[in-house]
């Protein structure tokens, strides 16, 4: 008796085990197809792609114009910052044989393997950014060391030399008996951040003016020497360099901001308009950008206000500036609104570069 109940407990535990190993529990799948991960894109390009060197010929003491324009874009992704650097400069030697026995004076003996129409010739380099053809304050030029400097006045056409004299310099160093022999254009410098550019803007227009001396001082203690003359040794020459345009990726640990034309403003916009509105869009959020910040920049404007701005948070990074104080009588003038570089700080206290634009200019008629 016994025995036959222990084997009836050996049977009911096998059957517990079995039916334990049978249950299913429930489950669910849900799989997200097409995963990637891509990388953005800086892409430069002047006059979109377009060949347009510079190709003046033909030049004699006292010209002077217009030598080429650029149009220079970011047409990627990712913003980037914008340098130049300007190639070395090389100078071919032309044939002697033309102009009077006096002239060529200077040109006979002349050495063949070096060439100077650069000591005779100074270019300047300018950002358009309105591309309106002038310059105006708040526009930046490039000098021979590389550095970006910014135009401060009345709008100028460059083409007028005497007016815009400070842009303009020499390709090669000039003859001693000129005067003043400086600044040179340093073959191989690269010039400091020109602009930010977001993906798919436009800087403007670079241009490159130029001017072939024929009346510059000259040091009372040099006799029988005149531009005229000294320049005949260019006669025949060439000079040629490269201009290299670059974009680097802007690194996340520097802030930006964007300022444009609020999406509702009117442009142009008539005197009945008490307020102008702009919108500032920083690339991370900023804590210290208010009514009263000094980097707020109205002096590009032509209107003669006087001009103050408001600052209205929308958000961490989107901020509304409305301008007020427009004036004057003249039928049309601009307000122009910029943000300097340092006017706000992310969360590690980085501050802000100088802003960037695509239309950050409106018309105001009276």
């Amino acid at each position: 008796m016994l025995k036959i109940l222990g084997l009836g407990a050996a049977l009911i535990i096998i059957i517990a085990t079995v039916s334990v190993g049978a249950y299913a529990y429930f489950n669910d799948v849900s799989t997200q197809t097409g995963n990637s991960i891509s990388a953005g894109t800086l892409s430069i390009s002047v006059n979109n792609d377009a060949q347009a060197p510079i190709a003046l010929s033909n030049l004699k003491p006292g010209d002077s114009g217009h030598a080429v324009t650029w149009e220079v874009k970011n047409g990627g992704t990712l913003p980037g910052t914008l340098t130049i650097q300007l190639g070395a400069i090389t100078e071919t030697e032309g044939t002697p044989g033309e102009g009077s026995d006096t002239l060529m004076a200077h040109k006979v003996g002349d050495s063949t393997a070096t060439g100077e129409l650069g000591k005779y010739v100074k270019i300047a380099v300018w950002l358009d950014s309105n591309k309106n053809g002038t310059i105006d304050n708040g526009e930046k030029y490039i000098l021979a060391d590389g550095s970006v400097n910014t135009w401060t006045g009345a709008s100028t056409a460059v083409t007028d030399v005497g007016g815009t004299a400070a842009l303009y310099n020499y390709l090669s160093t000039p003859p001693a008996t000129f005067l003043p022999t400086t600044p040179i254009w340093d073959a191989g410098v690269t010039t400091s951040s020109i602009e930010t550019l977001i993906g798919n803007t436009s800087a403007g227009n670079f241009n490159v003016e130029y001017d072939v001396l024929h009346d510059e001082a000259h040091p009372s203690t040099v006799t029988g020497y005149t531009s005229l003359y000294q320049q005949n040794e260019a006669q025949g020459d060439s000079v040629s360099w490269d201009i290299s345009f670059k974009l680097d990726q802007l690194t996340t640990a520097t802030p930006f901001v964007t300022i444009n034309q609020k999406s509702t403003q009117l442009d142009p916009t008539t005197s009945a308009a008490a307020t102008v509105s702009f919108t500032a869009v920083f690339s991370e959020p900023v804590t210290d950008f208010a009514t009263g910040n000094a980097h707020i920049n109205l002096t590009g404007s032509t209107n003669p206000g006087p001009l103050s701005a408001t600052v209205t948070a929308v958000n961490s990074t989107t901020y509304t500036i409305d301008v007020t104080g427009m004036s004057g009588t003249s039928d049309t003038t601009t307000v122009v609104c910029s943000i300097t570089a340092g006017a706000a700080h992310d969360a590690a206290g980085t501050a802000t570069i100088a802003s960037i634009s695509t239309d950050n200019t409106v018309t105001w008629t009276h």
